[in-house]
């Protein structure tokens, strides 16, 4: 299992390669040994080979010298630009980051000396921990022997994000990663970057602007609007986005878009997200209708959406003991989600 960065994960816009190479495996190593990184150093003949076994290994089960190699890594500006992306990656991990990780982060994201990959990745790092810290839960991130990161660092985040967002001669993707990871602290100069996004023209920052719809109310219309664009990477992100925020009124576009013939692959795996997330109780039978019609083109597609062998059947995850009613209204979730 990859250790991941939750909600703050890298979009797709934001994603440089990184060569992670082949899977690495721990051969000999015994059921919840805990492996010091100076081991896995002394074995290996590069360090950013330790970070990506960090990269490919869950938090819970990283040595206690992790954050020490990813504060190494992340700090050496000589170091090079592969280590130093998966560093940053890394470093927003919740269960590790630390007040000194968090500052690191905030200096490459405001270096304009520093690759503007680097600065993007840095940006979507805090978001996680902007969000934490914006909930008031600044106790729970980072080990239980260290001291929490500072509430005063909710601040620090709010303002270098905001401060890349709004200089415009960064690359738009280094702008498009603050924007999204400030969203996890809502204010007011969202909703109009949002809809600066959207009425861009530029397919980058349209998609970006749908992102970022996941996060805050007020943009159905423009969701709905979305749907029936004929860039297939804009239909699927307004497709998450009505997922997303549960929007009843796009069900009928996800039904026909679901059972017609000529939608792109992209579409019809959003498609499906979206079915399950504006209707979670009833898309189960509703895919499950589709696989079993004798339309064999659609079946199949919707098959291969969700990754089942032939003969398969989809899931049915009802909670019988679950007692609440679909109210219908925008935006409804089941209280037991």
């Amino acid at each position: 299992m990859a250790a991941t960065l939750g909600k703050g994960r890298l979009p797709c816009w934001a994603k440089p390669s990184l060569n992670h190479g082949p899977a690495l495996v721990w051969s000999g190593r015994v059921p919840g040994e805990r492996r010091s990184c100076r081991t896995w150093v002394r074995s290996m003949p590069e360090p950013v080979a330790c970070l990506q076994r960090l990269l490919q290994t869950p938090p819970w089960e990283w040595p206690a010298q992790a954050r020490d190699v990813i504060s190494a890594a992340l700090s050496g500006s000589e170091a090079p630009l592969s280590r130093r992306l998966i560093a940053a990656q890394l470093a927003g991990e919740l269960m590790i980051t630390s007040d000194r990780l968090v500052a690191l982060l905030l200096a490459v994201l405001l270096d304009a000396a520093e690759p503007p990959a680097l600065r993007a990745v840095a940006a979507t790092a805090l978001g996680p921990v902007l969000e934490q810290l914006d909930m008031g839960m600044a106790d729970i991130i980072g080990a239980e022997d260290d001291a929490p990161i500072s509430p005063e660092r909710l601040d620090d985040i709010r303002a270098a994000l905001s401060t890349v967002y709004f200089n415009q001669e960064l690359p738009d993707f280094v702008r498009g990663a603050a924007l999204h990871s400030s969203l996890q602290h809502p204010e007011d100069w969202h909703q109009h970057a949002i809809l600066a996004a959207y009425y861009s023209n530029e397919p980058r920052w349209q998609l970006t602007a749908l992102d970022c719809m996941h996060h805050l109310p007020g943009f159905e219309d423009l969701i709905l609007e979305a749907l029936d664009s004929d860039d297939p990477a804009l239909q699927a992100g307004a497709l998450r986005a009505a997922g997303a925020r549960g929007l009843q009124a796009a069900w009928p576009r996800v039904v026909e878009l679901l059972t017609a013939a000529t939608a792109p692959p992209l579409v019809i795996r959003a498609a499906v997200a979206a079915a399950t997330g504006i209707r979670r109780r009833d898309a189960p039978v509703f895919l499950d209708s589709l696989l079993e019609s004798g339309d064999t083109t659609v079946a199949e597609r919707i098959r291969q959406a969700l990754g089942l062998a032939g003969g398969e059947e989809l899931a049915d995850d009802d909670d019988d003991d679950c007692e609440h009613q679909d109210s219908g209204e925008e935006g409804w979730r089941c209280p037991c989600e």
